[in-house]
């Protein structure tokens, strides 16, 4: 079984710090003696040197009065005697126990003259040393105040090994009382601590599983909150991408069932000349028919034929990125004009006017032709009754010149001014304009004018549609 990452941070914290309070106890057990000996042996040390100061200071008998009252104070036997063990001062009293300083002041300075301390005196400043012997279990300080007065400071073993069993105890009580305390600071904080990652892992669950309905809300100021901002953004452009793919999806899916009515009309388109080059063949082997009108019919067939099946390679080619173009520089107003011109016959009766100019543009001067040619001959075939077309230019920026095919024509429902340019898009044929060769033409002008690094589009204006599309503008020096 799994265990939360509160309750791992508990134990993991818990532990430390029991661990923590265990090293303590157990060091604090073993040495504590040890340390409290050290230190007395110190503090001792400083008592000697102070009453030393203090008796050679014959103006100043009441530092010496205030040194030995601490000592006193203190649980610490002060004995200052001469070399003829004449005892000069002496604070020790009658013991009441163990712990309570005080010697046999002769007796204890027999056992010195034994252990021959005043002779090792003659050679150092002072001797501190833990005596046990019959006389007394202490820690003594000796030490040399003058020529012939000697300083000898003693307390009680006993003493510091109850003091160091009441530090022991006390530290005893206050680690329980610690690790009682910590106990619940270190639930309350992992359970602090562990609620904002559970409410990221919530999240991420969600996510895992397509749900962008929750994002995290933390504010802890640290790498936590920092996360979960990372998680919040990594949401966000999930989310975005699943809608886009979602609407990839259905366009694909749109464009599958595009393609598949784009195979049965072509298939339709082909099998109607087909079917005329075979009947009127057949009519012209047997003899049944006029041979000039048999081979206008068959020749047009052909054409039909060729148009179609050259636009459906021109767009493979350029769907496959293998349409190569010779990049000049060209008036464009020139070359609306020469193809306009080419259609005087189709525009007889229409209203057809021209508004341009000789501004130069960068491209492939027959790809333009080709994109020009698709959109007038698609604006020829679809104008209504009102029979208005024009074609103007002009600047869709400082970089580009905006060349619009524009004629009189019912306005385009939404979906078809944002769908007219994709590949065998068709249009209804009842209402729209597009279903011109189920889209290939308008498709091959989407993709000659985006390979140009232009734009194209389309749109209702006035009473009629407007397609146009852009081409770098060139300025002649």
């Amino acid at each position: 079984m799994k265990r939360s990452i509160k309750t791992r941070l508990f134990f993991v914290i818990f532990g430390i710090i029991l661990l923590n309070i265990t090293l303590v106890l157990v060091f604090g057990g073993v040495f504590a003696g040890i340390y409290y000996t050290e230190l007395t042996k110190m503090k001792l040390n400083d008592y000697g040197k102070y009453i030393q100061d203090a008796y050679n200071d014959s103006d100043n008998q009441d530092k010496l009065k205030y040194i030995i009252d601490k000592c006193t104070a203190n649980n610490v036997t002060v004995v200052i005697y001469d070399s003829s063990n004449n005892t000069v001062f002496s604070n020790s009293r009658e013991k009441s126990s163990k712990m309570q300083s005080g010697i046999d002041v002769n007796t204890w300075i027999e056992h010195v003259y034994k252990e021959g301390i005043f002779s090792k005196l003659n050679s150092k400043s002072s001797i501190t040393d833990t005596e046990n012997n019959g006389i007394s279990d202490s820690i003594c300080f000796y030490s040399k105040i003058d020529d012939d007065i000697y300083l000898m400071l003693e307390t009680p073993m006993e003493f510091l090994q109850s003091a160091a069993n009441m530090m022991f105890q006390f530290f005893s009580i206050i680690s329980i009382i610690t690790l009682i305390i910590a106990t619940f600071i270190i639930y309350f904080v992992s359970k602090k601590i562990a609620k904002p990652i559970k409410q990221i892992d919530r999240t991420a669950q969600r996510i895992s599983k397509m749900d962008f309905s929750e994002r995290c809300n933390i504010h802890t100021g640290d790498e936590i909150e920092v996360l979960s901002i990372s998680i919040n953004k990594m949401a966000d452009k999930l989310e975005k991408n699943i809608d886009i793919l979602k609407e990839d999806l259905r366009r694909e899916e749109q464009t599958n069932i595009m393609r598949r009515e784009f195979i049965a009309n072509v298939s339709h388109d082909l099998k109607t000349p087909l079917a005329l080059i075979t009947s009127y063949s057949e009519a012209l082997f047997d003899g049944n028919i006029d041979k000039k009108e048999a081979v206008e019919v068959l020749l047009e067939q052909c054409n039909r034929m060729d148009r179609l099946v050259n636009q459906m390679l021109t767009l493979s080619r350029l769907e496959s990125n293998t349409m190569k173009y010779d990049m000049t520089v060209f008036p464009i107003g020139e070359l609306i004009s020469t193809v306009s011109q080419e259609f005087k016959l189709l525009i007889e009766g229409i209203d057809f006017n021209l508004d341009v100019d000789d501004s130069i543009v960068y491209g492939d001067y027959n790809a333009i032709v080709q994109v020009y040619t698709n959109l007038l001959d698609n604006a020829i075939k679809y104008v209504d009754d009102k029979k208005q077309i024009r074609v103007f230019l002009s600047e869709d920026d400082s970089e580009f010149v905006k060349i619009s095919v524009y004629n009189t024509h019912k306005p385009l429902y939404e979906e078809n001014l944002q769908n007219v340019f994709e590949m065998f898009y068709k249009t209804d044929k009842s209402r729209e304009i597009g279903s011109k060769s189920y889209g290939i033409g308008l498709a091959i002008v989407k993709n000659i004018v985006k390979s140009h690094g232009g734009k194209c589009g389309v749109e209702n204006m006035d009473e009629g549609v407007c397609f146009w599309f852009t081409l770098k503008r060139v300025e002649l020096i």
